[in-house]
C-alpha cells in the first residue's frame, strides 16, 4: 500500500503531538501499519503508572476540592457522613462521575430519612424496609405534604430526579450528552486529509460519548453537588 505523502506524515505527527486522546479503531490501524506507519504499544508497569497517576491528581487536588459545599456536621447520621467523605474523597481525586453519583445518592437518602422520621411520628410502627427503596420523585409528593419543601422545590426536585438522577443512575449516556459539543481533530487516512472542528456536536457519534460525558461531568460536578448538599442542609433545618 502506498505509503503516507510527506506533507501528511508530518500533520499528522503535529497533531498527534499535541492530541491527549486518539480515537480510531482496528481498520486504521491495520491500514496504518500497511502504509509504514504502525502504531505502538507500550506496556506501562503498575508502579509507574500509579506514581504519574498521583502526580497528576496531586496537582490538581486542592484547587478541585477548596470550592466543595459544605454539609452540615449536625446531622446526626453516620451513613450521610460517610457518604459525604466519598464525595470529598472522589473530588479530591478528580473522579467526577463518583462524586456525582455519591451527591444524588447524598440527597436520596436524606430524603428517605426525613420521610421515615416523619411517618414514623404519625405510624411508631412504620419500618425502614418500606422506605429503603424510594428514589428521589416517589419522595417529594410525601415531603411536600409534610411541609419539608415548599411547591416549587418539589418541582426543582422531581425535574433533577428526570434530568440528572435517573440518566446517572441508569448510565444513560446519549441522555447526558445530548447537547454537549467538543473542538476535535479528525484525520483521514485515505485522503490524506486534517480536519480542525470546533464545537462538534457528540449526539449522533457514539464513539466520542465517552469524552463528551467527560466534558459534561467536569462541567456539573460542582453544581449537581451544591444542589444536593444544599437539599440536605436544608431538609435537616
Amino acid at each position: 500500500m502506498k505509503k503516507f505523502s510527506g506533507a501528511f506524515k508530518k500533520q499528522l505527527e503535529e497533531v498527534t503531538k499535541k492530541s491527549t486522546t486518539m480515537v480510531t479503531n482496528g481498520v486504521t490501524m491495520d491500514m496504518m501499519g500497511q502504509k509504514g506507519e504502525k502504531v505502538e504499544e507500550k506496556f506501562i508497569l503498575y508502579e509507574d503508572y500509579i506514581e504519574e497517576l498521583f502526580k497528576k491528581k496531586r496537582a490538581v487536588a486542592i484547587q478541585l476540592v477548596t470550592p466543595m459545599p459544605k454539609m452540615r456536621i449536625d446531622i446526626g447520621n453516620s451513613v450521610l457522613h460517610s457518604i459525604y467523605e466519598e464525595i470529598r474523597d472522589s473530588l479530591t481525586l478528580g473522579m467526577f462521575p463518583s462524586a456525582i453519583m455519591h451527591s444524588i445518592l447524598l440527597l436520596e437518602y436524606a430524603m428517605r430519612i426525613k420521610f421515615y422520621e416523619k411517618r414514623q411520628k404519625s405510624d411508631p410502627n412504620a419500618h425502614w424496609k418500606d422506605f429503603a427503596k424510594l428514589t428521589i420523585r416517589q419522595l417529594t409528593t410525601p415531603l411536600r405534604k409534610a411541609g419539608v419543601i415548599t411547591k416549587a422545590e418539589k418541582n426543582e426536585l422531581d425535574d433533577f430526579n428526570d434530568k440528572i438522577r435517573n440518566p446517572y443512575m441508569h448510565i444513560n449516556i446519549y441522555e447526558l450528552t445530548k447537547d454537549v459539543t467538543l473542538d476535535v481533530t479528525s484525520a483521514n487516512i485515505v485522503k490524506e486529509e486534517i480536519k480542525m472542528m470546533k464545537d462538534l456536536p457528540v449526539t449522533d457519534k457514539p464513539f466520542l460519548w465517552f469524552a463528551g460525558k467527560k466534558k459534561y461531568d467536569a462541567m456539573n460536578v460542582l453544581p449537581i453537588m451544591e444542589k444536593c448538599v444544599g437539599y440536605v442542609n436544608k431538609i435537616f433545618d
